[in-house]
C-alpha cells in the first residue's frame, strides 16, 4: 500500500511540474513576442499573468525547482502591463 502511495505522490509532483514548465513556456513566449512590439489584449495578458501566478505560487513552495529563467521576462511581462494600463493600449 505504501508502494502504491509513494507512486501515485510522485506522479502528482511530476504531473504538477509539467504543467508548472508549460505555464513558464507560455510566459517566455509572451514575453518574446513583447520583445518584438506585438500587441495583445488585456483578456491575453490576464491570461499570462494567471500563469505568473501559478509558476511564482509553484517556485515558493518548491525551493529545490530552478527559478531563474523566468524572472526577468515576468518583470518586463507586468512593466508592460502597467503601461498599457496607463496608456490604455492594449490591442
Amino acid at each position: 500500500m505504501n508502494n502504491l502511495e509513494g507512486s501515485l505522490e510522485k506522479t502528482k509532483y511530476e504531473e504538477e511540474e509539467k504543467d508548472v514548465v508549460a505555464s513558464r513556456r507560455r510566459i517566455l513566449r509572451f514575453n518574446d513576442e513583447l520583445l518584438r512590439d506585438i500587441d495583445h489584449s488585456k483578456e491575453y495578458f490576464d491570461d499570462i499573468l494567471e500563469d505568473v501566478h501559478t509558476y511564482e505560487q509553484y517556485c515558493e513552495d518548491h525551493k529545490d525547482f530552478k527559478n531563474e529563467k523566468a524572472v526577468m521576462a515576468i518583470k518586463n511581462i507586468r512593466r508592460c502591463y502597467d503601461t498599457c494600463m496607463k496608456k490604455h493600449s492594449f490591442l
